[in-house]
């Protein structure tokens, strides 16, 4: 085999070709890396907020009932409401 211009082209595109599919494989492992991190962090980040979102509505709700009900979740009224029953 000689190694004339027309040969020497075609060992340098071929070692082109093979350099860019391995770099086209490490960034495509990269990608498959980076969006299962992506995902499990978007998956702790989303049940803090529902774990927040779903104390808030407790508390609310609880807060409403016990409004409903004639009670009071608060010190404030709990003391006005025993001060109340003392003058009686």
């Amino acid at each position: 085999m000689t190694w004339d211009g027309p040969t020497i082209a075609t060992v340098a595109l071929a070692a082109a070709t093979v350099a860019i599919t391995a770099l086209s494989v490490v960034a495509g492992l990269f990608a498959i890396w980076g969006f299962a991190t992506l995902r499990e962090h978007a998956a702790e980040v989303a049940k803090k907020a529902a774990e927040a979102a779903a104390q808030e509505a407790t508390e609310k709700r609880m807060q409403a009932l016990l409004k409903e009900w004639g009670l009071s979740a608060t010190p404030e009224s709990d003391d006005a409401a025993a001060a109340a029953l003392q003058k009686e």
